[in-house]
């Protein structure tokens, strides 16, 4: 899902911000994008840490893949102590280092495993199941009816999974929003843009409807700007915009390689 007032071209040079003191955040607005900008505005009004940067990352320009990006998972390529990649080692490092009161995670031993164990369940089945049923139902050039069919499939009985789980649970683990909830709830949010219906799940839909409606989280849905899904859903031709700015830049790109082909 990419908005089509953003830039078609990737940037060459390193933007603004990089080296601002604190944590700075490159974000796209993505279900990982979002997991962390949960995780640090509630640190942030919870006063477990001063404040955050974003740096906006235009994924559909392929900018992800430029050099100066690349250079920053090297720490000796810039001036930041340390630097984290993928999104639940970002969410683990700042509940290691900042959550020293436990806002998000648990001091029990047994809570805290598992809250792990449900991180890595969405790290390693629902979000690529679904980053998968996502790209061939709405990104590749050909559609792939037994790709659609397998990865829709498999997403939905992760739903049921964790539908069942919550028939009893106002959150995934310990009675309270935690990194569980923040790794899981931004993949099912996008639960339209692969054609799947929550009416099927109605503990998902609740748990889904009750993490959205956080205040802190409605907060961090608008760093740095109205994230797209509210967008969609409040402008309901912004979808079809989407779709054909999306068919323009795999028209262009295609033009592009056929030119320096010749």
């Amino acid at each position: 899902m990419s908005d089509p007032s953003r830039p078609t071209q990737p940037r060459t040079e390193a933007p603004p911000g990089l080296d601002t003191p604190g944590l700075v955040l490159l974000y796209g607005s993505t279900p990982n994008g979002w997991k962390v900008t949960y995780a640090l505005q509630a640190l942030k009004e919870a006063g477990l840490i001063p404040d955050y940067t974003v740096v906006e990352v235009y994924l559909e320009t392929g900018e992800q893949f430029q050099p100066w990006f690349r250079k920053l998972i090297d720490n000796r390529a810039h001036k930041a102590p340390i630097s984290v990649f993928e999104s639940a080692s970002i969410l683990l490092y700042l509940s290691r280092t900042y959550d020293k009161r436990y806002l998000l995670h648990f001091e029990d031993d047994d809570l805290e495993q598992r809250m792990l164990d449900w991180i890595f369940w969405v790290q390693g089945g629902l979000g690529p199941m679904q980053g998968q049923a996502n790209h061939f139902a709405r990104y590749s050039g050909e559609r792939v009816e037994y790709a659609v069919e397998r990865y829709t499939t498999e997403t939905k009985r992760l739903y049921a999974v964790l539908d069942e789980h919550l028939e009893d649970k106002e959150y995934i683990v310990g009675g309270k929003l935690s990194y569980a909830d923040i790794t899981a709830q931004p993949w099912v949010r996008c639960h339209f843009w692969c054609h799947i219906p929550l009416d099927p799940y109605p503990h998902l839909r609740a748990w889904h409807d009750r993490v959205e409606n956080l205040p802190v989280i409605q907060r961090a849905l608008k760093v740095p700007q109205q994230d797209l899904v509210t967008r969609v859903k409040q402008d309901p031709e912004l979808e079809r915009r989407i779709m054909e700015a999306m068919q323009a830049r795999k028209e262009k790109a295609e033009r592009e390689k056929e030119e320096s082909a010749a």
